[in-house]
């Protein structure tokens, strides 16, 4: 069952010690269909999930999206 006060933002944070900004730390998750139920069929809604931009750019800094490697990559980080 989906609450009627389901709320339209959340954030989860894994650890605050380390930061908002920490990388693999922080998902937002935006519920659009909660203003607009039109947007999704009825019962069910729309989910947005999301990570700030604190992925470290060196890691994937020169790999080819197509290559084994990048793909490799691109699945452990978003374990």
């Amino acid at each position: 069952d989906i609450p009627e006060d389901l709320e339209i933002h959340h954030i989860v944070v894994n650890d605050w010690k380390r930061g908002v900004d920490a990388d693999q730390n922080v998902v937002l998750i935006s519920i659009p269909s909660v203003l607009g139920k039109e947007l999704a069929p009825t019962g069910k809604h729309v989910l947005h999930a999301y990570t700030p931009g604190t992925e470290p750019y060196d890691i994937w800094e020169g790999l080819d999206r197509r290559s084994s490697e990048y793909k490799k990559l691109k699945a452990e980080r978003s374990e």
